[in-house]
């Protein structure tokens, strides 16, 4: 595994999570960020990599445990350690649903789901995040 520092922004746009993945970047940490359409990540690595920080792009959907699991998995092997992973959005549920995922400990503040609680807490953890 790489020993790059570096930072996972899930859900990384044009407004606030592009502004902190351009801000990790800028403090010298390799900034993965991700969207569900990578080529909307486009004009975001361009501006990270035209400053002189160093980008990675990810197409991937945060409501898919497996892809946030595999996320975490390709960023550690292929470029480091994370040293923060942030969503900048949470997924809202049925009440109905809610309520069953809040037995199972997965939901978080205000009914948003909290996306791969028991499998990538693990992988945060081992990562030191």
């Amino acid at each position: 595994m790489p020993d790059k520092r570096s930072v996972l922004v899930i859900g990384a746009g044009d407004a606030t999570g592009g502004a902190i993945a351009r801000r990790f970047a800028r403090e010298g940490l390799a900034a993965a960020v991700t969207r569900r359409e990578l080529p909307a990540l486009e004009p975001l690595l361009q501006k990270i990599r035209a400053d002189g920080g160093e980008a990675h792009g990810f197409g991937s959907d945060a409501r898919v445990e497996e892809e946030v699991v595999a996320l975490f998995e390709t960023i550690e092997r292929d470029i480091g350690p994370l040293d923060a992973a942030l969503a900048r959005r949470a997924i809202p549920h049925s009440s109905a649903e809610i309520h069953r995922r809040r037995r199972g400990g997965s939901v978080g503040p205000e009914g948003t789901r909290v996306q791969g609680p028991r499998r990538s807490a693990p992988l945060a953890r081992r990562s030191g995040t």
